[in-house]
């Protein structure tokens, strides 16, 4: 029997996206998550010639099943491309039928800056930010960030300069102040959203409190040096099963005692018992989860519907 689905695009995604709304969704896909409400088993993955692939499902009895397919590419920068490039779909939980095909390389952009977002709500409220990587993720951080916080300065650094001059600019047109004096030991949060295998930081100053590192999805790749886990007085992860396999900022530290487990808490645990930390120094560690996929796509399905926006597929 023939039925419609809904596709949407990374520009309908942009255009539909209320932050506040969207991190809503995502903190109660989190308190899900934490009540095994969810099934979100680990994702298949592969890594071939530095490239990474994956697959993520994830299912909720009452929004239904979600699959996203994923790949990691890092000589895409040098394409003009995402590194990061994804589709995601979801199916209706009681009868199978496709409800949307979604641009995932926006969604997984998006909802990874909603989750850091929230996770400083839980931690630390950011004022001097400077970013470590200035690709989509960076992006999306600085506008959800941007939402949700009263930002003070912001500034970046990246290998490209052209990079960060493009990535300011529009930081500015989000209304953010742009401080190009401003350094990463001074700024009080750090966002390290990279494609680096090895450590882009070794450690944090003193004017550090937050770090939010989003990059590194493999156990053979760090974002972050181990005296960086040494110096966290805490290190709130995405998922803990998630992390300790699959992060290699987490993996690698664990291993060889630089990272002690009972520093380690997830972002659910701390929103269902509605505990916000007040450590020195704070990691929040992300490598996604499919249970993001699945309620940030629910959050842009109900939205589309709500404002008519995307486009009918005949299936």
């Amino acid at each position: 029997m023939e039925y419609m689905a809904l596709k949407l695009s990374g520009e309908s995604l942009h255009k539909m996206l209320n932050a506040e709304e969207l991190i809503g969704y995502l903190e109660r896909g989190f308190k899900d998550y934490t009540d095994d409400l969810v099934i979100n088993p680990l994702r298949v993955s592969i890594e071939a010639g530095g490239d990474w692939w994956g697959v993520m499902p994830a299912y909720n009895r009452s929004i239904g099943f979600s699959v996203k397919s994923v790949c990691v590419l890092p000589d895409n920068q040098s394409r003009g491309l995402p590194t990061t490039r994804a589709i995601t779909l979801l199916f209706n939980p009681v009868n199978g039928d496709l409800e949307v095909l979604a641009d995932g390389t926006v969604l997984t952009a998006i909802r990874t800056a909603a989750s850091s977002t929230l996770a400083l709500r839980y931690t630390h409220t950011p004022a001097d930010v400077f970013f470590i990587g200035t690709g989509m993720q960076a992006r999306y951080h600085a506008k959800l960030l941007s939402a949700c916080f009263r930002l003070n300065r912001v500034n970046a650094h990246s290998r490209d300069k052209k990079n960060v001059d493009a990535f300011l600019s529009e930081c500015r047109t989000m209304g953010l102040n742009v401080d190009t004096q401003l350094k990463a030991q001074d700024a009080d949060t750090l966002i390290v959203a990279t494609t680096s295998t090895s450590p882009v930081i070794q450690h944090l100053s003193v004017a550090n409190r937050a770090l939010v590192s989003v990059g590194a999805p493999t156990p053979h790749a760090r974002e972050l040096g181990d005296g960086v886990l040494t110096e966290c007085s805490a290190v709130v992860v995405d998922t803990a099963a998630g992390c300790m396999k699959e992060a290699g900022d987490i993996v690698q530290t664990i291993r060889n005692g630089s990272l002690s487990q009972d520093k380690i808490v997830e972002l659910g645990t701390l929103i269902k018992t509605n505990t916000h930390l007040s450590v020195d120094k704070v990691l929040y560690k992300s490598v996604g989860s499919a249970f993001m996929d699945l309620y940030a796509c629910e959050y842009f399905y109900r939205k589309a519907l709500e404002l008519g926006v995307g486009d009918q597929i005949d299936m």
